[in-house]
């Protein structure tokens, strides 16, 4: 005899997002989706909340990685509406993916017009219950960590298995137990998609899909902070990848350093600027710090949306770079560090 499946009742839900780039911030917009499919992906996640939207997510290789926050005054006009009952599951932020092809072929040629984008997302919700682990206590009373990572191994937790060692050093027994819990969970449905108009052309194209998992910034302290005329400081670094494709950055004191190599080591370029050049507009290190990075990547991360950039690294680990525009947004890319021997 079949046991008979029990079958899922569906709540239907919507998600509706407006917003506007003016005529005079359509240039920049235009650049920075370019600059993301040519160096990071062409697959776009965009990420909506109430009052922002942001971008971020890392290129295949997971070398490179962008975030982008444009808040809703970087807009000529911003709205987005969801029903008041909807569950949390399908609460704001909501992440989509949109094709950068897609964007850029609506965008096209246009000048001295607004463009209106309209997100429209169809939702069906259900209840499900799921199963998850309990322990107690759930977190080290000593330092607060969760009680999840046991540092004794398998032969040490003793015959009851509850044997616990924190990373703290605190030791003590933890139990655990399995508990069925009432869950909600959400997938696309009808509709899905982008329209993008002016007020003489509509182009509507599919959201690719839903996102669930986008990437944490990194947690790093730098210690150099560079600050340098971006167009001056791309020319030299286009200069340097005719010859070369690594660079290795010097920060200490006052004073940068910009060393280029080639992986055969048949040349080597070396350019050192100081605080007052007109290209290197400021220098903070803490020490000397030096990293090496690829010399392709870094035009990526560090492409022509504003006058200014920031360059912010420690020794040998991931540069963030952040590009000052004329509009109230953050502009950050990383790139992880290049290994030489």
């Amino acid at each position: 005899m079949v046991e008979e499946i029990k079958k899922r009742r569906f709540r239907k839900r919507s998600l509706y997002a407006r917003f506007v780039v003016g005529k005079d911030e359509l240039k920049l917009f235009k650049d920075l989706i370019k600059a993301l499919k040519d160096g990071i992906y062409d697959e776009i996640p965009l990420t909506i909340n109430y009052d922002d939207l942001s971008i971020r997510y890392m290129d295949p290789s997971r070398v490179m990685m962008a975030d982008i926050n444009l808040r809703k005054y970087c807009f000529y006009e911003w709205e987005v509406s969801t029903l008041k009952d909807m569950p949390r599951i399908v609460e704001l932020p909501q992440t989509v993916l949109v094709n950068a092809d897609d964007v850029l072929y609506a965008l096209g040629d246009i000048k001295n017009q607004n463009v209106t984008f309209e997100v429209k997302l169809g939702f069906r919700t259900w209840k499900d219950k799921e199963t998850i682990t309990v322990r107690k206590p759930d977190k080290c009373p000593k330092c607060g960590l969760p009680t999840v990572d046991n540092q004794l191994p398998y032969d040490k937790r003793g015959k009851d298995g509850r044997s616990y060692r924190c990373r703290c050093g605190w030791r003590g027994k933890v139990r655990e137990r399995s508990k069925k819990v009432k869950v909600e969970r959400a997938e696309f449905f009808e509709p899905r998609e982008l329209t993008i108009s002016t007020h003489d052309e509509v182009y509507d194209f599919s959201i690719l899909d839903k996102v669930d998992d986008v990437p944490p910034v990194p947690a790093i302290h730098f210690d150099a902070k560079v600050t340098v005329a971006l167009e001056m400081f791309r020319k030299k670094l286009k200069k340097l990848s005719k010859r070369f494709d690594t660079v290795t950055f010097i920060a200490k004191d006052e004073t940068f350093i910009v060393k280029g190599k080639g992986e055969t080591g048949s040349g080597k370029l070396v350019l050192s600027y100081s605080n007052g050049n007109d290209m290197l507009l400021n220098v903070e290190a803490n020490g000397e710090q030096k990293a090496h990075y690829s010399i392709n990547n870094l035009l990526y991360v560090l492409p022509k949306l504003g006058e200014v950039a920031t360059l912010e690294f420690s020794s040998d680990l991931p540069l963030k770079t952040s590009i000052k525009t004329g509009i109230d947004a953050q502009i950050d890319f990383y790139l992880a560090p290049k290994l030489v021997d």
